[in-house]
């Protein structure tokens, strides 16, 4: 009687087979690596939701420091060309109109504390409006840059319109 091999004529994909597989292991190291692999996609997962946070966290106070830039702009412009109250350029920088709607909410949570309004040199040839936006603080999506963006000073000149006036 001959004695045969484990996998000795049985074709090419048990021999593979055969040769692949330890001896008693019962597929149990397939299953380690498919939790190896699981493990692995936590990690990454985890770190790709991280930074995916980080970015919309940067964009976000990207998009804020232009729209309170340009919210002060618009005021300073206003003031410029028609004058008026520093509760009226206030108005404007909070609401977009010199007079809001009954129950409008500002726009971007400024408070009417935080907006202040300057005249400078009034009535020389370099008479302008100082319009700032003060003490502006940025909410983020996540801890990591939470407390670390400081309250912010929006600010913007221009020189009033003399409306064909001259000297």
């Amino acid at each position: 009687m001959r004695q045969e091999r484990v996998g000795e004529g049985l074709g090419p994909q048990m021999n593979a087979r055969c040769i692949l597989s330890r001896p008693g292991s019962n597929g149990a190291g397939r299953s380690r690596r498919r939790g190896a692999a699981m493990v692995e996609g936590a990690i990454v997962a985890g770190m790709f939701l991280t930074f995916l946070v980080g970015v919309m966290d940067v964009a976000q106070v990207l998009f804020l420091d232009h729209l309170l830039t340009e919210r002060v702009r618009v005021g300073a412009r206003h003031a410029a060309l028609h004058g008026g109250t520093a509760q009226t350029i206030a108005n404007v920088v909070r609401f977009n109109a010199s007079v809001p709607r009954d129950g409008a909410q500002p726009m971007l949570g400024v408070e009417a504390g935080m907006v202040s309004v300057v005249r400078l040199d009034a009535d020389t040839p370099s008479d302008r409006y100082l319009v700032s936006i003060t003490a502006y603080r940025t909410r983020t999506f996540s801890p990591l840059f939470y407390g670390r963006i400081g309250p912010k000073t929006f600010q913007a000149t221009a020189p009033v319109e003399s409306m064909g006036q001259t000297d």
